[in-house]
This record gives structure tokens, C-alpha cells and sequence, in this order.
């Protein structure tokens, strides 16, 4: 692999710095180690204007396996060039050691959470299955050829990605992630969930050790700085007063709330109850576009599941509830 000759002595911190000193156009997080574990995560995000999703963009991350230098690839977003040597998401791969990508997980269908997966050949993908049967069935590739993620999105994709989408078919394995390979969970274990979210295809991924939790969640939320937490129910595959309801369940789970959730998602998500108490009180949240530190920034959690409590009281979206809202509402 290019640039990984050299790098296997090197601690994970002295390959970061120097990945920053030539970052090739990558914006590349400090590793998070988990507890004392020799697990890390790693978030690289595309900041090429040539090459990369323009708002869309979402940050890949890596985790990597300190001492075998093997990774899982969470939402595999960066693409650009042909082939695999000219991969962008196979080249921030090996510019930070990575010997080998075990497997990937893709945490909902949204296609920039899955585009550049031709950057990690020959490895299985874990996903729910819902989102397994939209990627086997294109079901994005409508929403594309409009030049929008979501059709009430008003924002174009570059006339590059579009035809990039347009040309991708699935070659690698696509697996429910119920039944991830025993050696895969060997190598870097994580607990992958399905629950609700932004989609109702998502899943989710949890890492602990030594007391200390980090939960993957795709596009939950997003963190809008001074704005707060902000949900983006424009983009789902249901009506946005059940991406509310969605969202909430998911916040009240990771706040370790009790709540009485209706019957009709037993249906879609056997043993709920018993997931959500997975995902409780985690430290940190990676997201599609920044990683969220819940240990320090619990109340803004709170403030936004307040928000969307009141909405689902009201039964609407009123003009207060837009601040907790990234927009498109129409």
C-alpha cells in the first residue's frame, strides 16, 4: 500500500502530524483513543473544491486497530479520480498507515454516506437491511440524476458527482449487520444496532472499554455551533413529523430517559428497549459532520429533545420549533 512502508513504528499521532503537514486538500481530526484500549478514531473529511460533495461532504472515519494498523470504514464518503490507486478515500487511508480495511458500515442509504466506497475493494459492508434493499435497488439514482441529495433540497451537487453517481453499480458485498464476521469482530469489535434517525434504515455502531463509549450515528443530528442542535428531517424517507418522533426516541435512549415508544416500531425494530439502553449516556457521538462531545455538552442533548417533545405535542412544526431545523422546510 503507498505510503504505509515506514509507518508501522510510527505512533498514530506522529502519522496524523505529519498527514497535516501534507494534507493533500484532507481536513484530518486528532485520533480519539478509546479508554486504554488500542483502538482509535480517526475522521478525514474531503475540503477539495475539485474532488469533493461541496456542502454535502460528510467526514469518513476510521477506526483503526493501533497494533495491527487494520481499520473498519464508517460512511465512506470521499470520492474523486478513477480507479483505486486514484481513490481519494483510499489515498487518506493509507496517509495515515492504514494496512489494511477489514470492513465498512454504512449508517443509512443517503448516498454521501456511501459513495466512495470503490476506495476499500473486496470488503464486506454492514448495513441494516432496509438500507441493503436501497442501495441493491438504485433507490437514490432519481434523486441524483435532479442534481439534489432530497428533492425538497435546494442546493446542486457539482454536474461531476452527479454523473460519477450515476455511474456507480454495487460490487461489493453487502451484509446485514447482524451477522458480522466473527474475525471482523475480533480485530475491532463494535455492537452495530438498528433504531431510527435521521432515515429508518439507520444503524448505528458502538465501541466501549474502561468504562468509556463512543457511538457512531450518521446524521442524528447536527451540530450548528451557536445555533444548537439541529435535525434535517428534509431528507427522510417518511414525513417530517415522524423523523421528529424518530429522532426523539434515538435522544431519549442516548440520554438514558424512560418513554413509551408505540407498538409499531416493535415491528421495525425487534427489541428496542433493549437496544437503546446500548446507546445510553456514550462520551462521544461521531456524526456525519463533526464529532459531538456528550460528556461535556449533555444539556444541549436535552435542549433539542425538549424541542422536538414540544413539536410532537403541538402536532406541527410552528415557527418556533425552525430553530431546531437546518431549513427546507417547504
Amino acid at each position: 500500500m503507498r505510503d504505509f512502508i515506514g509507518k508501522m513504528d510510527m505512533p498514530l499521532n506522529a502519522i496524523v502530524k505529519s498527514f497535516r503537514q501534507n494534507p493533500e486538500g484532507f481536513e484530518v481530526t486528532e485520533p480519539r483513543n478509546l479508554g486504554s484500549s488500542k483502538y482509535s478514531v480517526i475522521g478525514v473529511t474531503d475540503k477539495d473544491t475539485e474532488t469533493n460533495l461541496h456542502p454535502y461532504q460528510n467526514v469518513t472515519y476510521f477506526v483503526i486497530n493501533r497494533d495491527t494498523r487494520r481499520a473498519a470504514v464508517i460512511d465512506p464518503g470521499i470520492i474523486g479520480g478513477v480507479g483505486v490507486e486514484k481513490q481519494r478515500g483510499y489515498l487518506a487511508m493509507s496517509k495515515l498507515g492504514i494496512e489494511q480495511a477489514l470492513y465498512g458500515v454504512i449508517t443509512h442509504c443517503h448516498i454521501d454516506h456511501w459513495i466512495g466506497f470503490k476506495s476499500y475493494p473486496d470488503i464486506p459492508f454492514y448495513a441494516t437491511q432496509a438500507c441493503i434493499d436501497t442501495l441493491n435497488h438504485g433507490g437514490e439514482a432519481v434523486q441524483f440524476a435532479r442534481g439534489t441529495l432530497a428533492p425538497s433540497h435546494s442546493t446542486d451537487l457539482p454536474p461531476r458527482v452527479i454523473e460519477y453517481a450515476k455511474s456507480l453499480k454495487w460490487d461489493h458485498q453487502l451484509t446485514n449487520y447482524k451477522n458480522m464476521l466473527r474475525g471482523h469482530q475480533e480485530d475491532i469489535p463494535m455492537d452495530l444496532l438498528a433504531l431510527p434517525g435521521q432515515t429508518r434504515d439507520s444503524s448505528y455502531a458502538v465501541m466501549e472499554s474502561d468504562g468509556e463509549k463512543y457511538l457512531f450515528a450518521g446524521d442524528l443530528f447536527l451540530d450548528g455551533g451557536e445555533k444548537g442542535l439541529l435535525i434535517e428531517p428534509h431528507y427522510s424517507q417518511v414525513d417530517k413529523l415522524s423523523v421528529v418522533q424518530d429522532t426523539l426516541i434515538v435522544l431519549n435512549g442516548i440520554l438514558g430517559k424512560g418513554q413509551e415508544i408505540p407498538e409499531s416500531y416493535g415491528g421495525l425494530y425487534p427489541d428496542i428497549y433493549q437496544t437503546l439502553t446500548t446507546i445510553q449516556n456514550p462520551d462521544l457521538i461521531f456524526l456525519g459532520h463533526n464529532t459531538f462531545d456528550m460528556s461535556e455538552n449533555r444539556a444541549a442533548v436535552e435542549e433539542l429533545a425538549h424541542g422536538l417533545k414540544d413539536i410532537l405535542r403541538h402536532g406541527q412544526i410552528k415557527e418556533r420549533h425552525r430553530k431546531y431545523m437546518v431549513c427546507g422546510l417547504d
